[in-house]
């Protein structure tokens, strides 16, 4: 039981600081003499303007003192990550073991769409930070996308593999890596930036869920997974409208429930009176305030 602890901090703490190993070998491929400063980096960059889209060399560079702060935090929040986890859902403290979970946990895939839409919305959380650390915007999304990649994997295996409440979901995993595509692929295709993920409650979470996040039937039942389209026309492309999808386990079956809303997000909402406060608040966007309707 000690050794599977202890190898999972080993583990997770590995994945937290695993990009700065990705930085470290950009910075090794340049010259010497500008390793001590900068690393440089010039790429054509596509940036949109006004829902348009319009080609710039623009020139990037990579701080290693910031790097060391994103070590820093990333070790950090890992650690209070790991305990937080074990006492949401369980120690890591039991054999491997695989686990049912596309039709064995009784949640009707709600499971498996939280991951997804998680995973989706991490990617593009994750991209400012390593904007700030220097990387350019495309770039910053294929190591936001693979942090969160690897982030997600190591939950799965070992954290939850060794959990004798869990187990190692296969098809959990996969969907973490769908939404990690879905995100870094919508990047690249701008037909495709006016959808979006999110997720709505029912009821607040912390009120609803008894560690902030769904860990049982009743607690899942109470999230809306919604595919979101928002207009291309600027003066209301802070509404979005949305297909949402939730169960219901007060039935002698998991019911399955199927919702049609209109709603917007708090970064979108105030984007319209400050865009500097909308991009500092942007991590909300993933959670979707609407009002909806289910369909019967």
């Amino acid at each position: 039981m000690i050794e599977m602890r202890a190898l999972t901090k080993i583990l997770l703490t590995g994945l937290l600081v695993a990009p700065l190993s990705l930085l470290a070998q950009v910075a090794d491929e340049t010259p010497a003499v500008s390793k001590d400063k900068l690393v440089r980096q010039i790429e054509l960059d596509t940036l949109r303007l006004n829902h348009r889209f319009q080609s710039a060399s623009v020139q990037h560079r990579v701080h290693s003192q910031r790097m060391l702060w994103f070590a820093v935090g990333n070790v950090a929040l890992g650690t209070a990550g790991y305990f937080w986890s074990q006492e949401a859902w369980g120690t890591s403290s039991g054999s491997f073991h695989l686990k049912k979970d596309w039709t064995g946990d009784g949640l009707a895939q709600n499971d498996e769409l939280s991951h997804l839409i998680i995973a989706y919305n991490f990617s593009y959380i994750l991209q400012p930070v390593y904007q700030w650390l220097g990387f350019s915007p495309s770039k910053s999304m294929t190591f936001s996308t693979m942090h969160t990649a690897v982030a997600t994997t190591l939950i799965e295996y070992p954290i939850d593999a060794h959990n004798p409440l869990q187990g190692f979901g296969t098809s959990d995993l996969i969907a973490n890596y769908v939404g990690c595509g879905l995100a870094l692929g919508q990047y690249h295709l701008p037909a495709l930036r006016n959808f979006g993920l999110k997720i709505s409650f029912k009821q607040a979470p912390w009120v609803a869920n008894s560690h902030g996040v769904a860990g049982t039937a009743k607690e899942f039942d109470n999230e809306i997974m919604w595919l979101t389209f928002r207009p291309v026309h600027k003066r209301i492309d802070f509404i979005h409208f949305g297909l949402g999808y939730s169960t219901n386990h007060f039935q002698p079956s998991v019911e399955r429930e199927y919702y049609l809303g209109v709603g917007t997000s708090i970064p979108d909402a105030v984007n319209i009176v400050s865009p500097k406060v909308a991009r500092w608040i942007s991590p909300l966007r993933m959670v979707y305030l609407e009002l909806h309707r289910r369909l019967k």
